[in-house]
């Protein structure tokens, strides 16, 4: 491989690796001087790579290094900026950067910006010490990070973070309102069923929510039980608890932090089970206690459990409201 020095960094700031494979971008800016008085910018109209470094052995297909910049930049306009392959236990493509640029950045405005192809290593492997690993931005219907698996136990796009560190996967939404589309989808093969997220923080999904808990015996870290979350036909906050009727009357507080979470404006709903030979009803409610009378006028004194089912706080949805953006274009 062919090293330029003399002239000045064009773009700078990370090292790109292309380990054990092929490196091709449609035209390539240098951070390292120049040869002789060719331009700093190599632009090619081929279909093959403009540029190709092939490896038998244990090094890299190309290295790239700058100390401020991009050391390496690839640009396309129908193909990948940048694309790595290899066909061993090594990356397809490395990205380091130990400063605050990025440690790999790809731009293309049709195709793939990165692509990484490996059978058996990582396809591609960016690391940044202060700025981010992997950004990838889209102005139009593509994806900006795009990963894909067709074996049963790998995955396509795998975010992990450190003991004490960040966070491992950070999903900003570009619009917010009516019209914004979800900041986070998860839709399977046949567009049947996912899951997604909006632009206010809302979960979507449509096969329920379950949840794997622990049981006493059988269970395991691989073995749980399912169990399955209660639906409603609006937002609902929910409290229980238990009294006990004095002389046929009760009067119960609502739990402070209760009755700050709960739409006092809205009136709630109380279920009254007793736990003893008596008929009970609700004769009033406030928005911070209510009052329990036993049927008929009568006297008893008895324990019983209730149950509080009110509006929350700031929660605008409307009664069974219908979504029609659920069939969205694939990226």
């Amino acid at each position: 491989m062919k090293r330029y020095r003399g002239g000045r960094a064009v773009i700078a700031a990370a090292s790109l690796l292309a380990s054990a494979g092929v490196f091709a971008v449609a035209s390539i800016t240098y951070a390292e001087g120049h040869l002789g008085s060719a331009k700093k910018s190599r632009p090619c109209s081929t279909s093959t790579p403009c540029l190709t470094e092939r490896n038998t052995g244990s090094g890299g297909g190309v290295l790239a290094q700058s100390t401020s910049g991009n050391a390496l930049e690839g640009d396309a306009t129908t193909g990948q900026g940048v694309y790595g392959s290899s066909t061993g236990t090594a990356s397809a493509t490395v990205g380091s950067n130990s400063s605050t640029g990025n440690g790999i950045y790809g731009y293309s405005s049709s195709g793939d910006g990165v692509q990484g192809q490996s059978h058996a290593g990582v396809a591609v492997d960016a690391y940044s010490a202060e700025n981010d690993g992997v950004y990838g931005a889209t102005g139009g219907a593509a994806a900006g990070v795009y990963g894909y698996s067709n074996s049963p136990h790998s995955v396509g796009v795998e975010a992990l973070v450190g003991a004490n560190a960040g966070t491992s996967l950070y999903v900003v939404g570009g619009t917010t309102g009516t019209g914004a589309l979800d900041v986070i989808e998860a839709i399977n093969s046949n567009d049947s069923g996912g899951f997604s997220v909006d632009d206010e923080g809302h979960a979507y999904a449509t096969g329920g929510f379950a949840e794997v808990v622990k049981c006493r015996q059988g269970c395991s870290n691989a073995r749980r039980i399912i169990s399955y979350s209660a639906q409603t036909s609006m937002p609902t906050l929910d409290d229980v608890g238990e009294a006990t009727l004095h002389n046929g009357g009760a009067n119960v507080a609502l739990d402070p932090a209760f009755a700050n979470v709960i739409d006092q404006k809205k009136p709630y709903v109380v279920l009254l089970t007793p736990e003893g030979n008596a008929g009970l009803y609700v004769a009033s409610r406030t928005p911070t206690a209510f009052e329990v009378r036993e049927v008929g006028g009568g006297h008893a004194t008895v324990s019983f459990a209730y149950r509080i089912v009110a509006k929350p706080y700031g929660a605008a949805d409307g009664r069974l409201p219908l979504r029609t953006d659920l069939a969205l274009p694939r990226p």
